[in-house]
């Protein structure tokens, strides 16, 4: 996989910037890094100017999919929270009956 070589203006201000960053700043980007190097092992070089995808449709999908990751991340959450709190109140329960 070819890469573009980055201006010397790109790579000095991508670096300007990230150096101005600290902790999860850098892990957001981080993530970010490594997504658009998943995606190029799989789609190639991103180009935008030649890139035939259609980008809104895939924003739509990635957007669509993330609400179900959201929502079902949620209906755990809850889940668990809500299983954990029957579970203390069972506890209180016996422990009051036990006097």
């Amino acid at each position: 996989m070819q890469k573009r070589e980055l201006g010397a203006d790109e790579g000095s201000h991508l670096a300007e910037l990230v150096a101005q960053l600290d902790g999860d700043e850098v892990r957001v980007l981080t993530f970010v890094a490594e997504r658009l190097v998943k995606g190029r092992k799989v789609y190639g070089a991103l180009d935008s100017r030649s890139d035939e995808r259609d980008f809104r449709l895939e924003c739509g999908e990635e957007i669509a999919d993330m609400m179900v990751y959201a929502a079902a991340l949620t209906l755990r959450q809850m889940t668990s929270s809500f299983s954990r709190a029957m579970e203390l109140e069972q506890q209180r329960v016996e422990k009051g009956s036990c006097r």
